[in-house]
C-alpha cells in the first residue's frame, strides 16, 4: 500500500478534474492507437487516487481543466467508457475516457 503523500505523483503533471461536488488532481495520458490496421486514434486514460474522485462509474461525466495533449484546455468534457479499475492495492483508480 502506498503510505507516501499521494500529491507528490500527480502535482507537477496532474489536470484538474472535477466530478460532481468532487474536485482531484489526476494524471491524464493520451495514448494513440491503431484502430482496425488502418488508423491512429488518441486515447483518453485517467488515473487518479481512489478515495478522492467516489461514485465514478461507466457513463459519469466529469470535466478536466488542465494540459491535453499539450495543448492548454479549459473545462473540457468526458465521460468515463467503462468502470474505473483499482491499480495495484487500490491507492490509486484508472479509467479509459471519450471526449464529448
Amino acid at each position: 500500500m502506498i503510505s507516501e503523500d499521494t500529491s507528490i505523483f500527480f502535482g507537477d503533471f496532474g489536470v484538474e478534474v472535477v466530478f460532481g461536488a468532487y474536485q482531484a488532481s489526476a494524471l491524464l495520458d493520451t495514448p494513440t492507437e491503431l484502430v482496425g490496421g488502418r488508423g491512429l486514434s488518441n486515447q483518453y486514460r485517467l488515473e487518479y487516487v481512489t478515495t478522492e474522485l467516489p461514485g465514478l462509474v461507466r457513463g459519469s461525466a466529469i470535466t478536466i481543466t488542465g494540459q491535453i495533449s499539450g495543448a492548454q484546455a479549459t473545462n473540457v468534457a468526458f465521460t468515463l467508457r467503462e468502470d474505473p479499475a483499482l491499480i495495484a492495492d487500490g491507492v490509486l483508480s484508472e479509467v479509459m475516457l471519450t471526449k464529448t
